[in-house]
């Protein structure tokens, strides 16, 4: 059947036959690996030189033969071999033709379980693959943001969900004493007015100080931007040796200036935070960053349509991404700032 015919035909369906045509050939092309393919392709293609060994540091590698599609290569110094998948997301999988599948499910919205059934992968595996995918978004999203900056922090209590813990390894400072109130966490989110570009930090406190404020902003405000918060103290004495002019939302005016200083973006960010964790019933603070830049990925990819395809280009873009995953299941501490 020609082209043009199997259009014709495709024009004369429901729109409800429509919908499950075009998932049917989604699922056949990534039966096929060729979104998957075409990106590797790319990747490799805008690499000139070739990679440094990922052990011994050494310029002295060569290209070997590519397994199921993905390039190997080798180093003279060392004498090892890796994949151009080591470090992300990707690294190590054994099912890396069911990857695309998973990012499917994972822009769905799509439960562990859910995702898990139908991806055909078992729940540990699909908690896994959902992690992994989110330890590499962060190289995806923007760094720093300029502009008229609002921040709004906000608190959430201490979360252990997952945290099985065994007599042998019992720690007693994982237990608040008697009389004194529980850890918590405070996020500090960051929105750019006008723009769908925000940032984020998780600080392990019961209140901000100027050191915790300054670590967790440094860096995330381009200079000569305007940054309005609720409180002047601790984030203005942060800002006193950077270009920053710093408003606080609680300053008293009639100038049309002070009409304009306000947090209303940034407390609707917050509000929309709170219902994207919701269906989660709950998330470990361990994790908290992960989900945090789930929902800054979603903002900024919204008025997107290739929505799968950057995720899978976020998905090969960091080669740190493994390790560090790798580093917060292991440890049960939480890598926040």
């Amino acid at each position: 059947m020609k082209t043009n015919n199997i259009i014709q035909e495709f024009s004369a369906l429901s729109y409800h036959e429509k919908e499950q045509l075009i998932e049917f050939l989604i699922n056949q092309w990534e039966a096929e690996e060729g979104s998957m393919a075409s990106i590797v392709r790319e990747l490799e293609a805008d690499q000139i030189c070739l990679p440094q060994c990922v052990y011994c540091h050494s310029e002295k590698t060569l290209r070997r033969a590519k397994i199921k599609g993905i390039q190997r290569y080798s180093c003279k110094s060392c004498g090892k071999y890796w994949m151009a998948t080591h470090g992300t997301s990707l690294g190590g999988l054994q099912k890396k033709y069911l990857w695309q599948s998973y990012i499917n499910a994972f822009l769905k919205g799509l439960s562990i379980r859910k995702a898990a059934l139908e991806v055909g992968l078992c729940i540990q595996t699909s908690f896994r693959w959902r992690h992994r995918l989110l330890s590499s978004i962060s190289c995806y999203l923007p760094q720093s943001i300029g502009g008229i900056i609002e921040s709004a922090d906000f608190q959430m209590p201490f979360n252990r969900k997952g945290h099985h813990r065994k007599s042998s390894s019992y720690v007693k400072s994982d237990i608040p004493e008697s009389g004194k109130t529980p850890e918590s966490v405070i996020i500090i989110l960051s929105v750019c007015r006008g723009k769908q570009e925000s940032v984020s930090s998780v600080v392990k406190a019961s209140s901000l100080n100027d050191e915790q404020v300054k670590k967790a902003i440094t860096g995330r405000i381009l200079h000569g931007s305007v940054h309005i918060t609720k409180d002047t103290i601790p984030y203005a004495q942060c800002h006193n040796q950077e270009v920053i002019e710093h408003l606080c939302a609680k300053s008293k005016g009639k100038t049309r200036k002070r009409e304009l200083v306000n947090l209303n973006a940034a407390l609707q960010n917050q509000i929309a935070f709170l219902d994207f964790l919701n269906p989660f019933r709950g998330v470990a603070t361990k994790y908290l960053q992960n989900y945090l830049n789930w929902y800054h990925y979603k903002e900024y990819t919204k008025m997107r349509f290739d929505k799968v395809r950057q995720a899978l280009i976020a998905s090969l873009g960091s080669n740190q991404a493994k390790d560090w995953f790798e580093n917060l299941t292991i440890n049960d501490t939480i890598i926040i700032t």
